[in-house]
């Protein structure tokens, strides 16, 4: 083995070139690489608790807008619950208006018709009276036709 030697001098500055390089590489290279990996790694892990905690608020949110939903839909089934029975209230109100004014046209309607006929009545009469006074004037005289117009006016009322 001629050929072949070991430099041990060699070897020393390989290992001193070695570590000087590794020392150079951790402290220049390495530790920033490893400092912005662990940057990452905390903010990827703050995301993951983010995601979940926004993934909590949302569910929340989700649920409370489900409540609502519900009280609005309440609240809206009383809110035309109450319009129909106010509806219903206000048109019986009308219907009890409307048949007071119709029995109140229809007193008066009743009213009107008795007047008249109590007007038609009298006229009748005052005809006939005239009629009666003309006819027993010329069958049978002025003196006697007062007595039996009087006797006729009395039976008839």
């Amino acid at each position: 083995m001629e050929g072949f030697k070991i430099y041990f001098d060699t070897i020393i500055l390989q290992i001193i070139n070695f570590l000087l390089l590794f020392f150079l590489i951790s402290k220049f290279f390495l530790k920033p690489v490893i400092e912005n990996l662990e940057k990452r790694k905390k903010i990827i892990e703050e995301g993951i608790r983010n995601q979940k905690e926004y993934q909590e608020k949302i569910e929340n949110i989700k649920k409370e807008y489900q409540k609502f939903l519900e009280r609005a839909k309440e609240e809206r089934k009383k809110i035309l619950q109450n319009a129909l029975l106010e509806a219903e209230e206000r048109k019986r109100e009308i219907l009890e208006n409307f048949e007071k004014i119709l029995e109140e046209r229809k007193k008066e309607f009743e009213m009107s018709l008795k007047e008249k006929e109590e007007q038609a009545v009298f006229r009748a009469k005052e005809e006939l009276k005239e009629f009666m006074n003309e006819w027993f004037s010329k069958n049978f005289g002025p003196s006697q036709n007062k007595e039996l117009i009087s006797k006729i006016v009395k039976e008839n009322e």
